[in-house]
């Protein structure tokens, strides 16, 4: 019998995906290796020095764009936001971070992304090294998007930093990526976070709660027949 699939979507400097993640982890813990989990990225952040330009140079700079932040995770108290998150540090663009995590993924399974039981892929290196980067990015104040600082959170997580760069020059992370941005595109997909479940039926995007997230994973186990729109 094959498991249910959940294909996550989300772009590492989306503070929606941060508060989003312990939703993800929820998930194992609750159905373990009864399904499968495919983490994989949209580019939502594409020109922060055009956001910071056009939208936040009128608005008080990256200063009140990070205390926007601070406010939005004030109900999650297991969450908090570095008062140098886009004050101080400021990826340029999200998909370079991407590249990267992306390259740390085809290492781990030699293909495009990891599609494993629920405890396999949580315990994947790359897995690992995405919640890093996030943590790293939210929670530290670490710019993520510069090289010395991802090569330092790999090696962190125990990744071989050479072959993550070998994968990177080779081309083979950028290919995965366009594999990822014609998914987002094809399904239309509106941003981050997105869940995809019952080969794309159901697509669950933004901050929803733990519970709508659990309901739509619970309705694939009854197995529709390919014809059968689901219910949720």
């Amino acid at each position: 019998m094959s498991r249910p699939h959940v294909t996550y979507f989300s772009d590492l400097l989306c503070i929606w995906a941060h508060i989003s993640q312990i939703r993800i982890e929820k998930l194992v813990e609750e159905f373990g290796d009864t399904i499968e989990i495919e983490e994989r990225f949209v580019n939502v952040f594409h020109d922060m020095r055009y956001k910071r330009e056009t939208y936040w140079s009128t608005r008080g700079g990256m200063e009140a764009y990070n205390a926007q932040l601070a406010e939005t995770v004030e109900s999650h108290p297991h969450l908090k936001v570095h008062p140098d998150t886009w004050a101080k540090a400021r990826p340029a663009t999200s998909a370079h971070v991407h590249h990267y995590l992306k390259a740390a993924q085809v290492l781990d399974t030699n293909r495009e992304s990891p599609k494993l039981p629920g405890t396999q892929y949580r315990d994947l290196a790359s897995t690992r090294l995405i919640r890093r980067f996030r943590n790293g990015f939210f929670e530290e104040g670490l710019n993520i998007g510069d090289p010395k600082v991802q090569q330092e959170l790999a090696d962190s997580e125990g990744i071989d930093v050479d072959a993550v760069e070998r994968v990177l020059r080779e081309g083979e992370a950028m290919a995965r990526l366009e594999v990822d941005q014609g998914i987002v595109e094809r399904l239309k997909l509106r941003g981050s976070p997105s869940y995809l479940m019952n080969e794309g039926r159901q697509i669950l995007y933004g901050n929803v709660g733990y519970r709508l997230v659990r309901a739509n994973v619970q309705e694939l186990f009854r197995h529709p027949e390919p014809n059968e729109a689901s219910w949720c």
